[in-house]
């Protein structure tokens, strides 16, 4: 088996696959977060040490950029929208997930689904900010003076 590196095409088509289209969540009320999520396994017969060396590379390629979507400190509460501005659509958890390897000869397997909750942290400062443009019901692009409400 050998492996080499992929050209521009094939990309972006890899980058379609891990993302969301709009198409498929216009009209519904869902996160644009869903995406689509198939169980199932492989099983390899030969090849074993090739296979684990391409997923090992493929897991340490993901680990990097969860570590660069990590290292994102500066603007930590707008993280996700300058990573989106840059990936439109990219569901940062299925690209940065590692690839399972399981050894051992496996005698059950079981799926199950969950809904995903999302968490979002903001800082002290933003959510008071926002509470005082409820409670005087300024528009959004509002400046407080952070003197009073």
């Amino acid at each position: 088996m050998t492996h080499s590196v992929p050209d521009v095409d094939t990309l972006v088509d890899i980058y379609r696959q891990q993302r969301v289209d709009k198409v498929h969540v216009r009209d519904e009320h869902y996160s644009t977060k869903i995406t689509r999520k198939y169980p199932g396994f492989v099983v390899v017969r030969n090849n074993h040490d090739q296979v684990m060396s391409l997923v090992g590379e493929i897991n340490r390629l993901r680990d990097k950029f969860a570590d660069a979507v990590k290292a994102i400190t500066h603007y930590q509460d707008s993280r996700s929208e300058i990573l989106h501005q840059v990936y439109p659509w990219l569901v940062t958890l299925q690209v940065s997930r590692n690839i399972r390897i399981v050894t051992e000869q496996i005698r059950s397997l079981g799926f199950t689904w969950q809904i995903p909750v999302i968490h979002k942290f903001t800082r002290l400062e933003t959510v008071i900010d926002r509470l005082r443009r409820e409670i005087i019901g300024a528009p959004a692009g509002y400046q407080s003076d952070k003197t009073g409400c």
